[in-house]
């Protein structure tokens, strides 16, 4: 019984850190390029700020970047 626990507990913390790990820094150019994802990650990031939730740090960045690039565009299009 404690070795089926410790493997549970090993996995769901290999899954947890696989899944940490997925986000890449991304920069305004970027988003640029991909509006979609850019509006994905503003959408992500203003719904964790109104829940309280923490935003990790690679997302804080994502977002700063997405916002930038999100501004260009609206400059752009005056």
């Amino acid at each position: 019984m404690k070795l089926i626990n410790l493997t549970t507990t090993a996995s769901l913390a290999a899954i947890m850190l696989v899944g940490c790990g997925g986000e890449k820094p991304r920069t305004s150019n970027y988003y640029l390029q991909n509006p979609d994802e850019m509006t994905e990650v503003i959408d992500k990031c203003s719904e964790m700020s109104r829940n309280g939730e923490t935003i990790s740090d690679v997302l804080s960045k994502n977002c700063r970047k997405a916002m930038i690039a999100s501004s260009k565009m609206i400059h752009s299009s005056l």
